[in-house]
């Protein structure tokens, strides 16, 4: 409720007049009682009693009356410093309501555009799903006209190398998706893609009779420090790309990086058989020393995840999960 100046002076007005009408009361009581008395004395003592009466009548009035306007002027200042205080409550809750009103608007207005901004990530989601889907059905058919090819190259004593080389190329592209999938399945709550299990790495594998190698080349690296897949976050591509190139320089095989917000808080390589731990542990030693010296903190640690029951990389594959961090370690 706004209190304006008109209401402020109208009960400034009325005071004044209680005021005025309880001290007029008494006046006029007092005079009463004190020209009866004058008259009186007038009667019997002459005019010069009333001069003395009406000094009398002062100094009554001064001690009895004077307090009383006294108190009547202290209540009015008090009721009006009060009114005063209930005008500022007043404008303070009506200030209040406004600001209130103000974030109701403007939290609507953010919910309606975190709305559109889900909306949107759920189209492109549904779209990332289709493209994925498309890629895996193209690589289900690459496997099986590489499953005949096998075959017939086996059959014919053919070159098993070319069979080789497809099958890596082949396996790489199952890698990029299956890390795809994963990460796609992380943003949207869901779960390991058990639905590439079809397709793990250790299926991609080539057997012959004939030029089939030895163990120890199937346990080799392509590299001589084996093969690392490098999965980044928090920086840009340029610095993942250096990445791969100190490490490449290095002996190990980089078949590219990709980024994922997976990676992000992570610095890590992963290996997958206990044969590949020392490769894993002198990756860890190399990936911080390339860090440190491109200023970035040096808190790479080997994680073994040998136990791990979902799709496997092949022996000699590890993977390097990292967001690098500026300083020093």
């Amino acid at each position: 409720m706004d209190v304006d100046q008109n209401s402020l002076e109208l009960i400034e007005r009325r005071l004044s007049e209680r005021v005025e009408g309880q001290v007029r009361d008494r006046l006029f009581r007092f005079y009463r009682v004190a020209w009866a008395v004058a008259l009186a004395v007038l009667g019997f003592f002459g005019y010069n009693v009333i001069a003395g009466l009406n000094d009398l009548a002062e100094e009554i009035a001064r001690d009895e009356v004077g307090p009383a306007i006294e108190a009547a002027n202290r209540a009015a200042s008090d009721a009006e410093r009060q009114l005063s205080e209930l005008v500022a409550r007043m404008t303070a809750a009506e200030e209040f309501q406004r600001q209130r009103q103000q974030l109701l608007v403007s939290t609507e207005h953010r919910l309606a555009q975190d709305q559109s901004r889900v909306e949107a990530v759920a189209q492109a989601t549904d779209e990332r799903l289709e493209g994925i889907t498309q890629s895996l059905s193209e690589a289900e058919a690459q496997l099986e006209a590489l499953g005949v090819r096998i075959q017939q190259e086996v059959a014919g004593a053919g070159s098993v190398d070319v069979l080789a080389a497809d099958l890596q190329r082949v396996a790489n592209w199952m890698d990029q998706i299956s890390a795809s999938v994963r990460d796609l399945q992380d943003r949207v709550g869901g779960s390991e893609p058990n639905d590439l299990a079809l397709y793990s790495y250790e299926d991609i594998e080539l057997s012959s009779t004939q030029d089939s190698p030895s163990p120890a080349e199937r346990e080799a690296p392509a590299g001589a420090s084996g093969t690392v897949y490098l999965q980044f976050a928090g920086v840009e591509r340029g610095v993942a790309e250096q990445i791969l190139a100190a490490l490449g320089e290095i002996g190990y095989t980089m078949p590219g990086a990709e980024r994922t917000s997976v990676a992000a808080g992570m610095h890590e390589v992963r290996y997958f058989f206990d044969s590949d731990a020392d490769r894993a542990a002198r990756l860890v030693s190399d990936v911080n020393r390339i860090l440190a010296d491109a200023g970035y903190r040096d808190e790479v640690s080997l994680e073994d995840f040998t136990g791990y029951y979902g799709g496997k990389p092949r022996e000699g594959t590890l993977e390097l999960w990292l967001e690098p961090t500026r300083g020093s370690g």
